[in-house]
């Protein structure tokens, strides 16, 4: 399980934050927190918005994978804990570059 900064909503179609997935679904703009996918190339894995439906929560809402991404995706998910923005490129520095012949390893 791993953490993404945007995914895209099935039901309205835009790509969203776990923050305004929160806001769309306290308008009724969505109403199903499991219908997001994930934003890479070539990628469909399931992704879940957690905690945008519990308003009793320890946790901000955030997005989670569900499976693995395919092959030719092309989201970074790091292994680093210093890393905040998962799911994009522009932070990652060129040395922590994906391995595409290395399985994904993750620090919690």
């Amino acid at each position: 399980m791993t953490s993404l900064s945007k995914a895209k909503s099935l039901e309205c179609g835009e790509i969203l934050t776990p923050e305004l997935a929160e806001s769309y679904y306290q308008m009724g703009l969505i109403f199903d927190k499991r219908k997001f996918v994930c934003i890479g190339k070539g990628c469909s894995s399931r992704i879940t918005c957690a905690n945008m439906d519990n308003p009793k929560r320890k946790l901000d809402p955030y997005f989670r994978t569900v499976e693995e991404h395919s092959k030719s995706c092309d989201i970074y998910e790091t292994k680093y804990k210093n890393t905040v923005d998962l799911g994009d490129f522009s932070h990652v520095p060129s040395e922590q570059s994906k391995d595409p012949n290395r399985p994904d390893e993750f620090i919690l």
